[in-house]
């Protein structure tokens, strides 16, 4: 029999003051991340940094939060994990150590954000790649068969978006990683939308690297994030960037030698508070568990959707099916900007935005431009949807 989530607990180690709905921007860090990170501020502040046995401990932490992601996504162990402090820096730190041939392509889709273009655009204009955009089918999602049809000889990669970071539908990446495998391109994956509120593992979804944030929903600090590398492909990466902890350097011979693994792409001194922070971080999650994590996400989201069907001046974009979302629900209210929306509700205690979440595909395939979107997470409570149903109920022009 599975343990039943303890939402009090989890309560009582997230005294956050406001109702929290903007969890894919950032989510708020459990009690135990602050605590880990503030326990390796006073172990420097008392001892200082370098220590022998202090900075041993401080390294093994580092290397328990890299098993403890890789154990989260399925990996094949810590050496398929590097750390980075941000998802944009992994995607573009990937993009950029990977061997570019002019005629190259690369398949992105009409759904991404902008940390999973702009690398690429890069690219592009640095060796002559070319891009191609894979277009969206109803109500959000790329279109496979379209996206089969793009692929040739010259698709060197696809890097697509896990969940779109507006609307949270989920992309049918399964699919579109056993296409990139047959035709022997490489996969990307951008899961800062996915990972820590729904199942994420590399191997069912044949992806070669994979990116995600600490900050959003898996509720790390700021200033954390990993990057998955498949043995067999990091081995062809070479960073832009080589620092004293990539490898070696062979100071007569004037030679640099990464290091096997995805630990090449540390460069320099650790980001310590954020990445042990990050460790603590996933292990919260682990020990909750994804799978009820997951199913808890489903539950809100239903039950926000019902409650809003019931106001007359909110419109629901996209689909209603919750196994098709993340936990992100956009909602159009009449006549009101969606930023005017968000500023209403952000003055009475509830955080949200409105916008298009730098992802306008999704939006666009809907019939709008911005909207609403309040993003949920386990520990939000069903009171918390009610008190944001009765303020919307109440805005209007």
């Amino acid at each position: 029999m599975k343990k039943a989530m303890d939402i009090a607990r989890i309560r009582a180690e997230t005294p956050c003051r406001t109702v929290y709905l903007d969890h894919t921007a950032a989510s708020v860090p459990p009690a135990p991340v602050f605590t880990a990170m503030r326990t390796y501020l006073d172990e420097v502040e008392e001892m200082g940094p370098k220590g022998f046995a202090l900075i041993e401990r401080h390294y093994r932490q580092l290397e328990g939060a890299r098993s403890a992601i890789a154990r989260l996504i399925g990996g094949a162990g810590p050496d398929t994990i590097a750390l980075f402090t941000s998802g944009s820096e992994a995607i573009a730190a990937a993009a950029n150590a990977l061997p570019w041939r002019t005629g190259d392509e690369i398949i992105i889709s009409d759904a991404e954000m902008i940390s999973n273009v702009a690398p690429w655009l890069r690219i592009r204009d640095r060796f002559g790649v070319r891009i191609r955009v894979a277009p969206l089918a109803e109500p959000g999602v790329v279109d496979v068969d379209r996206l089969e049809s793009m692929l040739s000889d010259r698709t060197r990669l696809i890097s697509m978006t896990h969940v779109a970071n507006s609307l949270g539908l989920m992309q049918p990446l399964e699919q579109v990683g056993q296409l990139a495998r047959a035709a022997g391109s490489l996969f990307m994956i951008d899961a800062a939308a996915s990972v820590g509120v729904m199942p994420v593992d590399v191997q069912d979804l044949q992806c070669d690297l994979l990116a995600a944030s600490g900050r959003k929903y898996l509720r790390g600090p700021a200033g954390s994030a990993f990057l998955y590398c498949r043995r067999e492909v990091v081995s062809q990466m070479e960073p832009m960037a080589f620092g004293w902890k990539s490898g070696s350097w062979d100071w007569n011979a004037q030679t640099l030698t990464f290091l096997p693994g995805a630990a090449r792409f540390h460069s320099g001194e650790p980001n310590f508070g954020p990445w042990i922070g990050l460790g603590a971080a996933v292990s919260y999650a682990l020990e909750i568990g994804i799978d009820p994590i997951a199913q808890r996400v489903r539950e809100l989201s239903a039950a926000l959707i019902d409650r809003l069907a019931a106001l007359p001046n909110v419109r629901l974009v996209g689909p209603e099916d919750v196994a098709l979302r993340n936990g992100i629900i956009m909602v159009d209210v009449v006549d009101v900007h969606p930023k005017v929306a968000a500023d209403f509700l952000q003055a009475r205690g509830v955080v949200a935005e409105g916008g298009h979440g730098y992802a306008p595909g999704p939006l666009r395939v809907n019939g709008v431009q911005m909207a609403l979107r309040l993003a949920l997470h386990y520990w939000n409570t069903i009171e918390e949807l009610d008190l944001v149903v009765g303020l919307l109920a109440k805005l209007k022009y």
